[in-house]
């Protein structure tokens, strides 16, 4: 078996094993008491930040720090504020938490193909675009929706969204051109 071969499926074990594990983590967080669940969900947003680190650290320069992992961290921050709006009953679980771990792994992918393509022409970064732009929908939607549901007044919606989607946002701008420069 060639090198490059099992060094891929080392890193494709890595996205399963971290895909699971933040999937478990999301579980978690809905057993939280409500008083400690935004806590809760901001330690588990830096915890998919830790963990998307810990998965892509090897092909890194310094500034995907802040513009690769941001979007999976606030993937993980948007699908749990936004499972907050869900019923609690054990299918819709389920199905979120099932839903999760696929979009952590394909935003693995994702991260993995940037990572890569910043320093060489490869084909899927159309591919890593399209599901760069669907995630950025993803989380908008689920951000927006949560805080919207929150029943504030517009100004505060506002700057509210705008504090929240700016990573996410400056991550897809960053994404068009991958160079080593905001």
């Amino acid at each position: 078996m060639a090198y490059g071969t099992t060094e891929s499926m080392r890193k494709r074990e890595r996205f399963v094993l971290s895909s699971i594990l933040l999937g478990l983590g999301l579980l978690v967080v809905q057993f939280v008491p409500t008083d400690f669940r935004i806590v809760a969900i901001l330690l588990f947003s830096l915890a998919s930040y830790c963990i998307s680190a810990w998965v892509l650290s090897k092909n890194l320069t310094s500034i995907e720090w802040v513009t690769i992992f941001p979007t999976n961290a606030f993937y993980a921050l948007a699908v749990a504020l936004f499972y907050f709006l869900l019923p609690t009953n054990f299918l819709s679980r389920v199905a979120v938490i099932l839903l999760f771990g696929v979009g952590m792994y394909a935003l693995y992918l994702m991260s993995n193909i940037y990572a890569i393509g910043k320093s060489k022409a490869i084909q899927l970064l159309r591919a890593a675009h399209a599901t760069h732009f669907f995630f950025l929908l993803l989380i908008t939607l689920f951000i927006s929706n949560f805080i919207f549901s929150l029943q504030l007044l517009p100004p505060i919606n506002f700057l509210l969204l705008s504090v929240a989607l700016f990573f996410p946002i400056l991550s897809a701008v960053w994404a068009v051109r991958l160079q080593s420069n905001i």
